[in-house]
């Protein structure tokens, strides 16, 4: 293995590290539960999301420190749904 191919394994692993905003986090526009529908399309997946300054954070569990996906949502309106 030449030099150049560690530079590229570095910098494929430095990609991977999410920004580390918990879950719990107060400073966020909006945060609660999703529903997914799983790629099986019968089963539905639960996820914790925060969004905060046009960046929607994905976690697994409400007690997450790091997310395990980020989007941006830059041009969309999101509102929760308020209960009756």
């Amino acid at each position: 293995m030449n030099h150049k191919d560690d530079k590229s394994k570095k910098r494929t692993a430095r990609a991977k590290v999410l920004t580390e905003i918990p879950a719990t986090t107060d400073e966020c526009d909006i945060r609660g539960y999703l529903y997914k529908l799983k790629d099986t399309k019968k089963d539905w997946e639960k996820f914790w999301i925060v969004i905060k300054d046009h960046v929607l954070y994905t976690y697994k569990a409400s007690e997450d420190v790091a997310a395990i996906k980020t989007e941006p949502i830059v041009g969309f309106r999101v509102e929760p749904i308020r209960g009756s």
